[in-house]
C-alpha cells in the first residue's frame, strides 16, 4: 500500500501548524485528522512505520509538541494526546523508530509530559519510554547520570495515577533497577509518593536477580530511617512513617529469601540497627507522648476510631521482630550477636496480642525458634527470662502462693 500522498499531505498540514498563528476550531480539526490518520497507519505496519519515520514526520509533530507545552493551555489538549498516541504506535516493535524518538522526546518533551499529571498522557508516555528503552538501554547509564533527577522521579511519581501501570512496573523492573544511581536519584529527588512507589515495585519484583547494589542500599537507607524515626507527631514525622515501613516491608521479604539475598543482608549492620530501633520504638510504646511508632497499647480500639489499615505503622514491630528472626535463621553469628545486642529479652517482650501489630505473637515464635536453635547459650537466656518472668506474674502476687524454684522448670506452689 503505497502511502507516501498521505504522508505529505499530512507533512503540509504539520509544517503549516504552530502555536504562533492564531488557533481555531477548524485548525485544531485539521491537526486531529492528520494526527490519527498517522496514528492509524503505524499499527502494525513496520513498513509504514519506515516510511513516515524517514518523511521525517516524528520531527515535526515532537517541534508541535514542544511548542503546546511549554505554552500549555486546554485547548491543546486533543491534539497531545493524539501526538503522544501516534508517537506510541511508531515506536511499537520497531528499533529505528526508538531510537529516533528516544533521542526527540526525552528528558525534555516526557518530563513535560508527565507534569500534566493526566492519566491517560502519562499512560501514553510511559508506553513510549519503555518501548524506547529496548533499542536505547546502553545509553540508559549516561542518560540517568545527566537527566534524571527530573525526568525519573516524575515518571514514578505518576505510577498511582494511570489505569495500566504494568509499562512503568517494567521500566523499573527491567531496566532502572541494573542502574546503580537510580535508588540514589529517586531518594535524593523523589517525593515521598514516589520514594513509596518504587519500593512496592521492588517488593513484589525481588527475585534472584535482584542486584546486589539494590540489597545494599536498601540495608543503608534502613539505617538512615531508622536515624531520622521521632517519637512525636507532624506531617514529616507521618512521611517518614510511612516510607520506614516500606523499606522495612522490603527487608523483610528479602531477608526470607533462603539464598543469596539473606545472606547477603546478613553480612552487614542491618541486624544491630533493627534491633536497636525495635528496642526505641518498645520504649516509646510505654511512654505517654509515643508518636507514630510508638503505637503499641494492648488495646481494642474504641468504637469509631481509625481503623488499623489507615494506622501508616500497622504492623511495625511485626516486621522488626519477623527481620531479627529471618537474619538469625540458621546463622550462628547472628544468634550470638543478638544475644549481645540484648535482642532476645526484646522479642520475648513481644509475646502478647497487640491490636496494631497484627501476627506478632507469631513472629515472635518463629524468631525465638530461630535465635535458639542449636544455641545453648541463647536457649538458657530464654530459660532465664522464663524464671523472671514467672516470678512477676500476677498470680504469684496472692496471698498463699510462693514461687518453688526446681530447676530446669518453675512451679508456683501453695505454702503454708
Amino acid at each position: 500500500m503505497d502511502i507516501s500522498l498521505q504522508i505529505e499531505e499530512a507533512k503540509l498540514i504539520l509544517e503549516n501548524s504552530d502555536t504562533k498563528s492564531a488557533w481555531s476550531e477548524e485548525k485544531e480539526n485539521d491537526l486531529l485528522v492528520c494526527l490519527r490518520t498517522l496514528r492509524g497507519l503505524c499499527v502494525n505496519s513496520k513498513s509504514n512505520q519506515d516510511q513516515i519515520r524517514d518523511h521525517h514526520i516524528p520531527q515535526l509533530v515532537t517541534r508541535l509538541l514542544k511548542q503546546w507545552l511549554e505554552d500549555w493551555n486546554q485547548k491543546y489538549y486533543k491534539c497531545v494526546v493524539c501526538a503522544t498516541q501516534f508517537l506510541g504506535n511508531l515506536v511499537a516493535s520497531n528499533s529505528k523508530s526508538q531510537i529516533v524518538v528516544w533521542n526527540l522526546i526525552c528528558p525534555d518533551i516526557v518530563s513535560h509530559l508527565l507534569k500534566l499529571r493526566d492519566p491517560k498522557i502519562c499512560e501514553i508516555s510511559s508506553m513510549i519510554v519503555y518501548n524506547c528503552l529496548q533499542s536505547c538501554e546502553t545509553s540508559l547509564p549516561c542518560f540517568i547520570d545527566n537527566f534524571s533527577d527530573s525526568f525519573l522521579p516524575l515518571l514514578c511519581d505518576s505510577l498511582t495515577i494511570v489505569k495500566d501501570q504494568d509499562w512503568i512496573i517494567l521500566c523499573i523492573s527491567e531496566h532502572f533497577l541494573s542502574i546503580e544511581t537510580f535508588l540514589p536519584i529517586i531518594f535524593t529527588y523523589g517525593s515521598s509518593n514516589c520514594r513509596c512507589n518504587v519500593l512496592d515495585v521492588l517488593i513484589h519484583s525481588l527475585d534472584e536477580e535482584t542486584p546486589d547494589h539494590v540489597l545494599d542500599f536498601m540495608t543503608k537507607q534502613f539505617q538512615v530511617q531508622s536515624d531520622l524515626i521521632a517519637l512525636s507527631e507532624s506531617p514529616e514525622t507521618l512521611d517518614n512513617a510511612v516510607l520506614t515501613v516500606k523499606v522495612l516491608e522490603f527487608l523483610c521479604v528479602a531477608s526470607s529469601r533462603d539464598g543469596h539475598d539473606r545472606k547477603f543482608l546478613a553480612d552487614g549492620n542491618l541486624l544491630s540497627t533493627v534491633v536497636g530501633v525495635l528496642r526505641k520504638v518498645t520504649a516509646a510504646g510505654k511512654s505517654e507522648t509515643s508518636g507514630e511508632f510508638g503505637l503499641s497499647q494492648i488495646r481494642s480500639p474504641p468504637v469509631g476510631s481509625v481503623e488499623l489499615s489507615d494506622n501508616p505503622v500497622a504492623g511495625f514491630k511485626s516486621s522488626l521482630i519477623r527481620v531479627i528472626g529471618n537474619l538469625c535463621y540458621r546463622c550462628p553469628e547472628n544468634q550470638t550477636k543478638v544475644r549481645e545486642l540484648g535482642g532476645i529479652g526484646l522479642v520475648l517482650e513481644h509475646f502478647n496480642l497487640d491490636d496494631n501489630n497484627p501476627f506478632i505473637q507469631q513472629w515472635s515464635v518463629l524468631a525465638i525458634r530461630n535465635i535458639c536453635e542449636g544455641n545453648v547459650e541463647n536457649q538458657e537466656v530464654v530459660t532465664a527470662y522464663e524464671r523472671l518472668t514467672a516470678a512477676e506474674s500476677p498470680i504469684l502476687q496472692r496471698p498463699g502462693v510462693a514461687l518453688e524454684l526446681k530447676p530446669p522448670s518453675v512451679n508456683p506452689e501453695p505454702y503454708t
